[in-house]
């Protein structure tokens, strides 16, 4: 909401603090013992987390069973609503280069490759009141790794359904032990 370049006060404010963490991080990727005597740790390409995906078309290139349905995944991606604008995209992969992008909002989930060859995941919703099978992702890194797994929830008619079994069961079995 923050990186929209309109010149708002939470933008100016946003837009200062990224210009400090890309300083912060340009002065460590230098090795500078300016940086070291100042407690800043070595340098690593940084992992960007945020709700909004980076700017992209539409989720056209996103497949897998959690990807937008067929009939959506054509449908244009208005900048600064479902996604962050080209241009705050662009300002924040110049000035951060990430290493990776992990974002939310579209419900859907999808991995997407930037032109500058920065992966990004969104991540699917996590609530059966949004879709059916509900994940999260499982990111393990180190320094100069990192490995993502999807973890895909019990779809919520499967878990109703459990319950509606167990309930029968639990019933029949209560019937039983009356009659006898």
């Amino acid at each position: 909401m923050a990186m929209h370049g309109d010149g708002c006060s939470m933008c100016r404010e946003a837009e200062e603090k990224l210009d400090d963490v890309a300083q912060t991080l340009r002065c460590t990727e230098a090795d500078n013992n300016v940086c070291l005597q100042q407690g800043t740790d070595q340098y690593a390409q940084p992992i960007i987390m945020q709700h909004f995906p980076m700017f992209r078309e539409s989720d056209a290139n996103c497949t897998g069973t959690d990807a937008a349905p067929l009939e959506e995944r054509e449908n244009k991606f208005r900048e600064r609503w479902e996604c962050l604008s080209k241009e705050s995209t662009e300002r924040i992969f110049a000035k951060l280069k990430p290493r990776a992008v992990f974002t939310g909002h579209t419900h859907h989930g999808c991995h997407h490759i930037h032109a500058d060859g920065t992966p990004e995941w969104t991540v699917p919703s996590f609530s059966w009141r949004n879709r059916n099978d509900p994940a999260f992702l499982l990111v393990t890194t180190t320094k100069h790794s990192m490995s993502v797994k999807k973890c895909f929830m019990p779809q919520e008619s499967t878990v109703i359904r459990t319950y509606i079994f167990g309930g029968a069961i639990a019933i029949l079995i209560l019937l039983l032990a009356f009659l006898q």
